[in-house]
């Protein structure tokens, strides 16, 4: 950790966001890195020491791919026996002025693809679940 010709330098493991560090330090020009050591050009030493301690050595992160299929794909995946079960389950629901069911089942109809990871999906399959429509197992079966 020292100034050397308008460079300041912090060890940071090669994994880590070195770009992040180094743009979070205001310097953004010129960077290198070489023997666990990440120099950046014409930044102050405490704002890059500052910089490591506020981004941290981790990784970068990276999304994960979305999981998608078409509602079609998605309802082919409850056999014809679930598939009636909840269909059913929805109009009884309806008629007795619960709606919850029938608007999981109009929201599936209604979009171009389903996110097989979405929290609205997820809350979906816990109310067909919760109304003995499908187990446990079942629920988590079909959402893989």
């Amino acid at each position: 950790m020292s100034d050397h010709l308008g460079w300041a330098s912090v060890t940071a493991p090669p994994e880590a966001d070195l770009p992040a560090i180094a743009a979070a330090a205001g310097g953004t020009q010129r960077l290198r890195y070489e023997g666990g050591q990440l120099y950046v050009e014409g930044v102050e030493q405490a704002a890059l020491d500052a910089a490591l301690d506020s981004v941290g050595t981790d990784p970068p992160s990276i999304a994960s791919p979305v999981r998608t299929i078409s509602p079609r794909e998605f309802r082919l995946r409850f056999t014809p026996a679930e598939r009636g079960a909840v269909t059913l389950a929805a109009s009884r629901a309806l008629e007795a002025d619960d709606p919850t069911l029938q608007v999981f089942l109009d929201d599936l109809a209604a979009s171009s693809v389903v996110e097989l990871d979405h929290p609205d999906l997820a809350a979906g399959m816990d109310a067909l679940v919760a109304r003995e429509l499908l187990s446990r197992a079942r629920a988590d079966e079909i959402l893989e």
